[in-house]
């Protein structure tokens, strides 16, 4: 590893590292901006007293994923009902928007057709998110 800052100097090119002091109570804190898959790994946080004293973090960046369940291409009678199944996993936090779409236009509830959507939480260590949308056409 090598030393990315020491008080209030940053040793590196990347503007997102920058040390925070807070002098109540004495407090330094290590803030990076818009943290990216490459930021993973351990930091480790040293003080220079006697005796040293030094205290170690690991970050794990998380991104979601999501997976259309089912095959990519279905093929089904006019006027049936088609259930559609998107699983959203590694998700930190509930997804604020999950938007369908169909020919590239975002499908909305009060459509002409009987779409319907919801979304169910599964609970890991990271949280899954399952949504599901609903249609029946008719001919």
């Amino acid at each position: 590893g090598h030393i990315l800052t020491v008080d209030q100097t940053t040793f590196i090119a990347d503007q997102r590292f920058q040390p925070i002091f807070a002098p109540k109570p004495d407090r330094w804190s290590l803030q990076i901006k818009y943290v990216q898959l490459k930021d993973e790994g351990t930091y480790e946080c040293q003080v220079s007293t006697e005796p040293k004293s030094s205290a170690i973090v690991t970050l794990r960046v998380v991104e979601p994923k999501t997976e259309l369940i089912g095959e990519p291409t279905q093929h089904v009678k006019a006027g049936s009902q088609v259930k559609l199944r998107c699983i959203i996993s590694q998700a930190l936090d509930p997804p604020v928007f999950i938007n369908w779409f169909h020919n590239h236009k975002q499908i909305y509830l009060h459509s002409r057709r009987a779409w319907r959507t919801e979304i169910e939480r599964i609970e890991w260590p990271i949280h899954d998110f399952s949504t599901t949308a609903e249609a029946t056409t008719s001919t």
